[in-house]
């Protein structure tokens, strides 16, 4: 007589499974709704908490199924290995996020130039859900950022405004900024009067209005032409400072962030500054500082050039 070997099944494998599934579905969904735009920031984050502590749940009965397997070869290995994958997938980049806020500084905001940081040229908005937390001075956050990144500082370059102001524009467009609003890009304006000369001097120079007996009396007496190499200097232009405010969001979840880029003409060299604030939560993760070394480095590839302030 042919015995047969029943194998028990396991029941918290297939549940695992089923779980995993559901937790992976909510939070793929959970992303995409919330990047295309029709999911709110605090609604976004309620939903992959919730497709979190499924995954956590998934995951602990995923072990359980591999334990039946190897203490009395219940079926249900590829149940629990499809729950850890699962699992995985969505607990891999929750435990990145969690790293880089115990590790990293808590900014929601960094310049290139904390002494002097880019005014923003429209009020930068914040996430409605953001008003449960009490408001960050700009300036003690500049503090912590000048000990925690000694080294983000901004560009100078030794090319012309026009063609940094250029090449800022296709970094932006690289790093998928949508400009706002921007001032000070159009050609360079002349200063009134003579180099160093105030406005009422250049009124008191102004020429008279005379009556016309008094211009019967001084008749013109013809003079030389001036040389040329005598001729007074043409006006010379004020130095150009362009300010360009735009909008972020990351390429996956789409979590918003204000950019302001300046541009400031000191003679033969063009500096460069950024500042970028984050929506989404009082701790930017990082992003923003890696936004603006990503925007550096691809102003530096356009223009041939790697200079620090």
């Amino acid at each position: 007589m042919t015995a047969y070997y029943d194998r028990p099944v396991s029941l918290s494998a297939a549940l695992a499974r089923r779980i995993g599934l559901f937790a992976l579905l909510l939070f793929v969904v959970a992303i995409v709704s919330h990047r295309f735009g029709s999911l709110a920031v605090d609604h976004f984050a309620a939903i992959a908490g919730l497709a979190m502590l499924l995954a956590i749940v998934a995951l602990l009965l995923s072990i359980v199924g591999f334990a039946r397997l190897w203490m009395v070869g219940a079926k249900g290995g590829l149940a629990s290995c499809a729950a850890l994958i699962c699992a995985a997938v969505i607990l891999a980049p929750v435990a990145y996020g969690f790293w880089r806020f115990a590790t990293l500084p808590e900014l929601d905001e960094v310049t290139s130039n904390v002494s002097d940081p880019p005014q923003w040229l429209t009020v930068v908005r914040d996430e409605p859900w953001m008003t449960a937390f009490p408001p960050v001075d700009a300036r003690d956050q500049h503090a912590i950022e000048a000990i925690a990144y000694p080294d983000l500082v901004g560009r100078r370059y030794q090319q012309g405004f026009d063609d940094v102001l250029n090449a800022t524009r296709r970094a932006m467009a690289d790093n998928h900024l949508a400009v706002v609003s921007e001032t000070g890009v159009g050609p360079p304006q002349r200063a009134t009067g003579k180099a160093g000369e105030t406005p009422a001097e250049t009124q008191e120079k102004a020429p008279k209005s005379i009556s016309a007996t008094s211009a019967r009396q001084n008749v013109p007496i013809p003079l030389d032409r001036p040389s040329p190499v005598l001729a007074e200097p043409e006006t010379p232009t004020l130095p150009r400072d362009a300010r360009i405010q735009a909008i972020h969001r990351s390429p996956i979840l789409g979590l918003t962030s204000d950019v302001v880029i300046r541009l400031r003409e000191d003679g033969d060299y063009v500096d460069v500054d950024l500042r970028v604030r984050s929506r989404f939560g009082p701790h930017d993760l990082g992003t923003g500082v890696a936004l603006m070394n990503s925007v550096f480095d691809a102003l530096d590839a356009d223009l041939g050039v790697s200079g620090n302030n």
